[in-house]
Protein backbone atom coordinates (compact mmCIF):
# COMPACT_ATOMS: atom_id res chain seq x y z
CA UNK A 1 0.00 0.00 0.00
CA UNK A 2 1.31 3.57 -0.59
CA UNK A 3 0.70 5.56 2.39
CA UNK A 4 1.82 9.00 1.56
CA UNK A 5 -1.81 11.01 1.30
CA UNK A 6 0.01 14.86 1.00
CA UNK A 7 1.15 14.39 -2.25
CA UNK A 8 3.27 17.44 -3.31
CA UNK A 9 1.98 18.96 -6.25
CA UNK A 10 3.75 20.60 -9.28
CA UNK A 11 5.49 23.33 -7.78
CA UNK A 12 6.91 21.53 -4.91
CA UNK A 13 8.36 18.99 -7.26
CA UNK A 14 9.75 21.79 -9.69
CA UNK A 15 11.60 23.17 -6.35
CA UNK A 16 12.46 19.94 -5.73
CA UNK A 17 14.14 19.15 -8.80
CA UNK A 18 16.28 22.21 -8.44
CA UNK A 19 18.20 20.37 -5.54
CA UNK A 20 17.39 17.03 -7.08
CA UNK A 21 18.28 17.59 -10.86
CA UNK A 22 17.31 13.75 -11.97
CA UNK A 23 13.98 14.69 -10.57
CA UNK A 24 11.39 14.99 -13.61
CA UNK A 25 8.14 16.90 -11.77
CA UNK A 26 5.58 16.04 -14.29
CA UNK A 27 6.90 12.01 -14.30
CA UNK A 28 6.94 12.30 -10.14
CA UNK A 29 3.43 14.08 -10.10
CA UNK A 30 2.19 11.05 -12.74
CA UNK A 31 3.71 8.20 -10.41
CA UNK A 32 2.59 9.55 -7.00
CA UNK A 33 -0.88 10.12 -8.06
CA UNK A 34 -0.96 6.62 -9.79
CA UNK A 35 0.16 4.99 -7.01
CA UNK A 36 -2.28 6.70 -4.65
CA UNK A 37 -4.97 6.38 -6.98
CA UNK A 38 -4.39 2.78 -7.18
CA UNK A 39 -3.63 2.01 -3.37
CA UNK A 40 -7.07 4.06 -2.09
CA UNK A 41 -8.49 1.55 -4.91
CA UNK A 42 -6.97 -1.62 -3.35
CA UNK A 43 -7.82 -0.51 -0.01
CA UNK A 44 -11.79 -0.12 -1.22
CA UNK A 45 -11.35 -3.28 -3.33
CA UNK A 46 -10.41 -4.99 0.07
CA UNK A 47 -12.81 -3.60 2.36
CA UNK A 48 -15.71 -4.97 -0.09
CA UNK A 49 -13.74 -8.32 -0.15
CA UNK A 50 -13.48 -9.14 3.12
CA UNK A 51 -17.49 -8.46 3.89
CA UNK A 52 -17.55 -11.86 1.54
CA UNK A 53 -14.55 -13.67 2.73
CA UNK A 54 -12.22 -13.28 0.35
CA UNK A 55 -8.64 -11.59 0.18
CA UNK A 56 -7.25 -10.50 -3.01
CA UNK A 57 -5.63 -13.83 -3.55
CA UNK A 58 -8.60 -16.04 -3.19
CA UNK A 59 -10.43 -13.45 -5.29
CA UNK A 60 -7.59 -13.53 -8.09
CA UNK A 61 -8.41 -17.34 -8.16
CA UNK A 62 -11.71 -18.00 -8.22
CA UNK A 63 -11.67 -15.44 -11.23
CA UNK A 64 -8.72 -17.05 -13.05
CA UNK A 65 -11.14 -20.50 -12.95
CA UNK A 66 -14.46 -18.55 -13.46
CA UNK A 67 -13.30 -16.72 -16.26
CA UNK A 68 -12.35 -20.09 -18.36
CA UNK A 69 -15.62 -22.16 -17.49
CA UNK A 70 -14.83 -25.57 -17.90
CA UNK A 71 -11.32 -25.70 -17.95
CA UNK A 72 -9.13 -27.07 -14.79
CA UNK A 73 -6.14 -25.44 -13.97
CA UNK A 74 -2.97 -27.13 -12.09
CA UNK A 75 -1.94 -25.66 -8.84
CA UNK A 76 1.28 -24.00 -10.68
CA UNK A 77 -0.70 -22.90 -14.06
CA UNK A 78 -2.51 -21.00 -10.90
CA UNK A 79 -0.16 -19.80 -9.16
CA UNK A 80 1.82 -18.21 -12.67
CA UNK A 81 -1.34 -16.90 -13.25
CA UNK A 82 -1.65 -15.03 -10.61
CA UNK A 83 1.67 -13.95 -9.89
CA UNK A 84 2.02 -15.85 -6.60
CA UNK A 85 4.27 -18.69 -5.25
CA UNK A 86 3.55 -22.58 -5.15
CA UNK A 87 3.92 -22.46 -1.55
CA UNK A 88 1.05 -19.32 -1.73
CA UNK A 89 -1.17 -20.93 -4.25
CA UNK A 90 -0.95 -24.12 -2.08
CA UNK A 91 -2.80 -22.67 0.75
CA UNK A 92 -5.28 -19.79 -1.00
CA UNK A 93 -6.56 -23.30 -3.01
CA UNK A 94 -6.89 -25.26 1.23
CA UNK A 95 -8.49 -22.12 2.25
CA UNK A 96 -11.10 -22.07 -1.15
CA UNK A 97 -11.62 -25.99 -1.11
CA UNK A 98 -12.42 -25.81 2.89
CA UNK A 99 -14.75 -23.41 2.04
CA UNK A 100 -16.69 -25.85 -0.86
CA UNK A 101 -15.74 -23.22 -3.67
CA UNK A 102 -13.27 -25.09 -5.57
CA UNK A 103 -12.17 -28.67 -5.91
CA UNK A 104 -9.66 -30.57 -6.36
CA UNK A 105 -9.06 -33.94 -8.65
CA UNK A 106 -6.15 -35.88 -9.37
CA UNK A 107 -5.08 -37.00 -12.66
CA UNK A 108 -5.76 -40.29 -13.46
CA UNK A 109 -2.09 -40.44 -15.94
CA UNK A 110 -0.38 -38.68 -13.22
CA UNK A 111 -1.18 -39.02 -8.97
CA UNK A 112 0.89 -36.06 -8.31
CA UNK A 113 -0.52 -33.76 -10.64
CA UNK A 114 -4.29 -32.20 -9.89
CA UNK A 115 -6.17 -30.59 -11.55
CA UNK A 116 -8.09 -27.71 -9.81
CA UNK A 117 -11.75 -26.39 -10.73
CA UNK A 118 -14.88 -24.58 -9.46
CA UNK A 119 -17.41 -25.95 -7.69
CA UNK A 120 -20.70 -25.83 -8.05
CA UNK A 121 -21.13 -23.70 -4.86
CA UNK A 122 -18.04 -21.02 -6.40
CA UNK A 123 -19.94 -20.48 -9.19
CA UNK A 124 -23.11 -19.81 -7.20
CA UNK A 125 -20.98 -17.67 -4.67
CA UNK A 126 -19.38 -15.94 -7.75
CA UNK A 127 -22.57 -15.66 -9.85
CA UNK A 128 -24.52 -13.63 -6.32
CA UNK A 129 -21.04 -11.68 -5.69
CA UNK A 130 -19.91 -10.51 -9.51
CA UNK A 131 -23.19 -7.84 -9.92
CA UNK A 132 -21.77 -6.00 -6.93
CA UNK A 133 -18.22 -5.98 -7.76
CA UNK A 134 -18.48 -4.94 -11.03
CA UNK A 135 -21.08 -2.18 -9.91
CA UNK A 136 -18.43 -0.82 -7.80
CA UNK A 137 -15.85 -1.10 -10.82
CA UNK A 138 -18.45 0.93 -13.02
CA UNK A 139 -19.30 3.50 -10.37
CA UNK A 140 -15.05 4.03 -9.78
CA UNK A 141 -14.35 4.61 -13.53
CA UNK A 142 -17.56 7.15 -13.68
CA UNK A 143 -16.20 10.33 -13.64
CA UNK A 144 -14.01 9.40 -16.86
CA UNK A 145 -15.79 8.68 -20.29
CA UNK A 146 -15.69 5.85 -22.46
CA UNK A 147 -12.97 7.56 -24.32
CA UNK A 148 -11.32 8.74 -21.44
CA UNK A 149 -11.09 5.06 -19.88
CA UNK A 150 -9.52 3.54 -23.50
CA UNK A 151 -7.02 6.76 -23.15
CA UNK A 152 -6.58 5.43 -19.59
CA UNK A 153 -6.02 1.55 -20.70
CA UNK A 154 -3.45 2.89 -23.46
CA UNK A 155 -1.52 4.79 -21.24
CA UNK A 156 -1.52 2.27 -18.30
CA UNK A 157 -0.06 -0.34 -21.15
CA UNK A 158 2.77 2.34 -21.90
CA UNK A 159 3.44 2.90 -18.10
CA UNK A 160 3.79 -1.30 -17.86
CA UNK A 161 6.51 -0.64 -20.18
CA UNK A 162 8.34 1.76 -17.77
CA UNK A 163 7.48 -0.62 -15.43
CA UNK A 164 8.87 -3.66 -17.57
CA UNK A 165 12.11 -1.67 -18.43
CA UNK A 166 12.82 -0.62 -14.30
CA UNK A 167 12.29 -4.28 -13.42
CA UNK A 168 15.00 -5.23 -16.02
CA UNK A 169 17.16 -2.82 -14.59
CA UNK A 170 16.96 -4.26 -11.26
CA UNK A 171 17.98 -7.57 -12.56
CA UNK A 172 21.09 -6.29 -14.24
CA UNK A 173 21.79 -4.14 -11.18
CA UNK A 174 21.80 -1.19 -13.33
CA UNK A 175 21.72 2.14 -10.89
CA UNK A 176 21.46 4.83 -13.77
CA UNK A 177 19.01 5.30 -17.05
CA UNK A 178 20.09 2.91 -20.28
Amino acid sequence: MFELRDLPNHDVLRALARRVPELDPTAAEACLLTLRTASDMLALFNVFLARYGLTQGRFTVLMVLFRDPGRDLTPSALAEKTGVTRATITGLLDGLQRDGLIQRRHSAADRRSSAVSLTPKGQSFLKAFLPEHFRRVTALMEPLSEPDRRDLVEMMLKMREGVARVAGMQKEGTTTQP
